[in-house]
Protein backbone atom coordinates (compact mmCIF):
# COMPACT_ATOMS: atom_id res chain seq x y z
CA UNK A 1 0.00 0.00 0.00
CA UNK A 2 2.95 2.44 1.05
CA UNK A 3 4.48 1.68 -2.63
CA UNK A 4 1.55 2.07 -4.35
CA UNK A 5 0.70 5.43 -2.68
CA UNK A 6 4.51 6.94 -3.12
CA UNK A 7 4.94 5.82 -6.41
CA UNK A 8 1.41 7.91 -7.36
CA UNK A 9 3.23 10.90 -5.76
CA UNK A 10 6.98 10.71 -6.78
CA UNK A 11 6.90 8.40 -9.46
CA UNK A 12 10.75 9.45 -10.59
CA UNK A 13 12.34 9.64 -7.16
CA UNK A 14 14.59 7.45 -6.05
CA UNK A 15 13.33 4.66 -3.68
CA UNK A 16 16.50 2.80 -3.58
CA UNK A 17 20.04 2.71 -4.55
CA UNK A 18 22.99 0.53 -4.16
CA UNK A 19 26.62 1.63 -3.48
CA UNK A 20 29.70 -0.10 -4.32
CA UNK A 21 32.84 0.46 -1.81
CA UNK A 22 33.74 3.73 -3.05
CA UNK A 23 29.91 5.03 -2.69
CA UNK A 24 29.23 4.94 -6.38
CA UNK A 25 25.85 3.76 -7.79
CA UNK A 26 25.76 0.78 -8.84
CA UNK A 27 22.01 0.24 -8.84
CA UNK A 28 18.94 2.52 -8.24
CA UNK A 29 15.39 2.20 -9.02
CA UNK A 30 12.68 4.95 -8.55
CA UNK A 31 9.25 4.43 -6.82
CA UNK A 32 7.80 3.47 -10.06
CA UNK A 33 10.59 1.16 -11.57
CA UNK A 34 10.27 -0.59 -8.84
CA UNK A 35 7.02 -0.98 -8.47
CA UNK A 36 6.80 -2.60 -12.20
CA UNK A 37 9.70 -4.16 -11.10
CA UNK A 38 8.25 -6.28 -8.03
CA UNK A 39 4.96 -6.40 -10.27
CA UNK A 40 6.75 -8.58 -12.79
CA UNK A 41 8.53 -10.78 -10.72
CA UNK A 42 5.18 -11.93 -9.16
CA UNK A 43 3.56 -12.73 -12.23
CA UNK A 44 6.55 -14.64 -12.85
CA UNK A 45 6.75 -16.57 -9.69
CA UNK A 46 2.55 -17.06 -9.91
CA UNK A 47 2.06 -17.79 -14.05
CA UNK A 48 5.53 -18.70 -14.91
CA UNK A 49 6.39 -20.89 -12.16
CA UNK A 50 3.30 -22.21 -10.41
CA UNK A 51 3.99 -20.72 -6.94
CA UNK A 52 1.26 -20.70 -4.25
CA UNK A 53 0.94 -18.35 -1.39
CA UNK A 54 1.88 -19.95 1.83
CA UNK A 55 4.56 -21.76 -0.46
CA UNK A 56 7.94 -21.54 0.44
CA UNK A 57 11.23 -19.95 -1.69
CA UNK A 58 14.90 -19.52 -0.93
CA UNK A 59 16.46 -16.23 -1.50
CA UNK A 60 20.15 -16.79 -2.97
CA UNK A 61 21.44 -13.47 -3.90
CA UNK A 62 24.79 -11.32 -3.81
CA UNK A 63 24.53 -8.12 -2.27
CA UNK A 64 22.40 -6.14 -4.41
CA UNK A 65 18.99 -4.52 -4.76
CA UNK A 66 17.69 -8.00 -7.07
CA UNK A 67 17.54 -9.77 -3.49
CA UNK A 68 14.69 -6.89 -2.53
CA UNK A 69 13.11 -6.88 -5.37
CA UNK A 70 12.62 -10.67 -5.42
CA UNK A 71 11.10 -9.82 -1.40
CA UNK A 72 8.67 -7.84 -2.32
CA UNK A 73 7.43 -9.83 -5.42
CA UNK A 74 7.04 -12.77 -2.89
CA UNK A 75 5.09 -10.65 -0.65
CA UNK A 76 2.62 -9.13 -2.95
CA UNK A 77 1.47 -12.54 -4.07
CA UNK A 78 1.85 -14.32 -0.34
CA UNK A 79 4.88 -16.49 -1.46
CA UNK A 80 7.11 -16.93 1.59
CA UNK A 81 10.69 -15.70 0.88
CA UNK A 82 13.86 -17.08 3.39
CA UNK A 83 16.58 -15.15 2.34
CA UNK A 84 19.94 -17.46 3.01
CA UNK A 85 23.72 -16.52 2.00
CA UNK A 86 24.77 -17.89 -0.94
CA UNK A 87 27.65 -20.48 -1.04
CA UNK A 88 31.05 -18.39 -1.24
CA UNK A 89 34.40 -20.00 -3.04
CA UNK A 90 36.15 -19.60 0.78
CA UNK A 91 33.89 -21.87 2.00
CA UNK A 92 31.26 -23.80 -0.25
CA UNK A 93 31.50 -27.18 1.50
CA UNK A 94 29.60 -25.24 4.63
CA UNK A 95 27.81 -22.81 2.64
CA UNK A 96 25.77 -25.55 0.47
CA UNK A 97 25.45 -27.20 4.18
CA UNK A 98 23.69 -24.65 5.56
CA UNK A 99 21.71 -23.40 2.30
CA UNK A 100 20.76 -27.47 2.16
CA UNK A 101 19.26 -27.44 6.11
CA UNK A 102 17.46 -24.57 5.69
CA UNK A 103 15.83 -25.81 2.35
CA UNK A 104 14.74 -29.38 4.10
CA UNK A 105 13.97 -27.37 7.13
CA UNK A 106 11.08 -25.10 5.75
CA UNK A 107 10.30 -27.59 3.35
CA UNK A 108 11.18 -25.12 0.72
CA UNK A 109 9.27 -25.16 -2.76
CA UNK A 110 12.12 -23.26 -5.12
CA UNK A 111 14.85 -21.06 -5.15
CA UNK A 112 15.09 -17.33 -6.48
CA UNK A 113 18.75 -16.25 -7.42
CA UNK A 114 21.00 -14.65 -10.11
CA UNK A 115 21.58 -16.54 -13.44
CA UNK A 116 25.52 -17.02 -12.27
CA UNK A 117 23.83 -18.81 -9.24
CA UNK A 118 21.58 -20.89 -10.95
CA UNK A 119 24.19 -22.29 -12.79
CA UNK A 120 26.19 -23.20 -10.71
CA UNK A 121 23.37 -24.90 -8.83
CA UNK A 122 22.91 -26.91 -11.64
CA UNK A 123 26.58 -27.56 -12.39
CA UNK A 124 27.06 -29.08 -8.25
CA UNK A 125 23.40 -31.09 -9.02
CA UNK A 126 24.95 -32.64 -11.68
CA UNK A 127 28.22 -33.15 -10.39
CA UNK A 128 26.65 -35.08 -7.82
CA UNK A 129 24.27 -37.39 -9.55
CA UNK A 130 25.99 -40.17 -7.98
CA UNK A 131 26.17 -38.42 -4.65
CA UNK A 132 28.30 -35.82 -3.34
CA UNK A 133 31.72 -35.23 -2.57
CA UNK A 134 32.67 -36.20 0.99
CA UNK A 135 31.94 -33.68 3.16
CA UNK A 136 30.03 -31.85 0.83
CA UNK A 137 25.75 -32.10 1.24
CA UNK A 138 22.95 -33.87 -0.87
CA UNK A 139 21.05 -30.46 -1.92
CA UNK A 140 17.43 -30.94 -2.20
CA UNK A 141 16.03 -30.81 -5.48
CA UNK A 142 14.27 -27.46 -5.90
CA UNK A 143 12.93 -25.05 -9.14
CA UNK A 144 16.04 -22.83 -9.12
CA UNK A 145 14.59 -19.53 -11.07
CA UNK A 146 16.80 -16.59 -12.02
CA UNK A 147 14.97 -13.53 -11.68
CA UNK A 148 17.83 -11.61 -13.12
CA UNK A 149 16.75 -13.03 -17.00
CA UNK A 150 13.77 -13.76 -19.20
CA UNK A 151 12.10 -10.40 -18.60
CA UNK A 152 11.73 -9.60 -22.50
CA UNK A 153 7.83 -10.58 -22.48
CA UNK A 154 6.04 -8.29 -19.40
CA UNK A 155 3.07 -10.74 -18.52
CA UNK A 156 -0.27 -9.56 -17.07
CA UNK A 157 -0.06 -8.57 -13.62
CA UNK A 158 -1.23 -10.48 -10.79
CA UNK A 159 -3.48 -9.36 -7.92
CA UNK A 160 -1.94 -8.30 -4.61
CA UNK A 161 -2.55 -11.43 -2.53
CA UNK A 162 0.04 -10.51 0.49
CA UNK A 163 0.25 -13.93 3.31
CA UNK A 164 -0.11 -13.26 6.69
CA UNK A 165 3.66 -14.55 7.12
CA UNK A 166 6.42 -11.87 5.60
CA UNK A 167 9.13 -13.88 5.99
CA UNK A 168 11.29 -16.60 7.71
CA UNK A 169 14.34 -15.45 9.22
CA UNK A 170 16.71 -18.24 9.95
CA UNK A 171 19.94 -17.44 12.47
CA UNK A 172 23.56 -18.07 10.72
CA UNK A 173 24.21 -21.22 11.92
CA UNK A 174 27.45 -20.56 13.17
CA UNK A 175 27.32 -22.17 16.51
CA UNK A 176 24.86 -24.40 15.53
CA UNK A 177 22.05 -25.77 12.77
CA UNK A 178 20.57 -22.38 11.76
CA UNK A 179 17.21 -22.02 13.29
CA UNK A 180 14.00 -20.55 11.90
CA UNK A 181 11.57 -17.15 12.77
CA UNK A 182 8.52 -16.65 11.23
CA UNK A 183 8.12 -12.57 10.81
CA UNK A 184 4.95 -11.66 10.34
Amino acid sequence: DYLEHWTARQPDKCLFSFLDVDGREREAYTYAGFRERTRTLAARLVRGSGLRRGDRVLLVYPPGLEIIAAFFACARVGVVPVPVYPPTPANPAGGLSKLAFVARDCTARAALGTGLFRDLHAQYVAACKDGPPPGFPDLPRLDFIATDEGDDVRPDPVADDPGSVLFLQYTSGSTSDPKGVVVS
